[in-house]
């Protein structure tokens, strides 16, 4: 359910084209990844999916404190795992200071995310997308990383801006 591929997708090509064309020239980047889907209805947990010795892992413990988590370091919901969409900064702009993370909202349990998406997974290699089926399968999945009602995107909203501020704030060295 999860295969990676063989071969960087259009979406990581295209990222890394507009980091090259865009901020070739920055000296210091702040990136920030959001995902949805691991951990507490509408908490936003802050992921430095890098090493704990990497520089760029102190730098991010400086800008976020003890909100930031570590999957190498035991303390984050998720997994290890390499590949990630921040990895293309760092590699694209070699001489910039490169500080990111990820920012994981939760929305429902990790048995019911799972379940939305091996179901998706079963509608793709079997399903028909038209069907009633398919339909419901849609809805639901939609529904377990994008949470309809206002709680949850007031939830998303104020953690967003929260960690937008950390960040301004720690690129300009304060």
């Amino acid at each position: 359910m999860f295969y990676g591929g063989l071969k960087p997708t259009w979406s990581n090509r295209t990222i890394r084209a507009i980091a090259r064309a865009e901020l070739s020239a920055a000296r210091r980047v702040g990136v920030i990844d959001f995902h949805t889907g691991l951990g507490p209805f509408g908490h936003g947990e802050l992921i430095a999916a890098m090493t704990p010795t990497s520089k760029s892992f102190g730098r991010a413990k400086a800008w976020y404190g003890d909100e930031m988590t570590s999957p190498e370091g035991g303390t984050s919901t998720s997994a290890v795992v390499v590949g990630v969409m921040t990895d293309a900064f760092p590699q694209e702009l070699p001489d910039a200071e490169v500080t990111s993370i990820a920012i994981e909202y939760g929305t429902y349990t990790v048995p019911e995310v799972l379940g939305a998406v091996r179901a998706d997974n079963w509608l793709h290699q079997r399903g028909d997308l038209k069907s009633a089926l398919g339909k419901e399968i849609k809805a639901d999945i939609k529904e377990r990383f994008f949470p309809s009602g206002d709680k949850w995107r007031e939830m998303v909203w104020s953690r967003a801006e929260q960690t937008i501020a950390w960040t301004v704030k720690g690129m300009h060295g304060q």
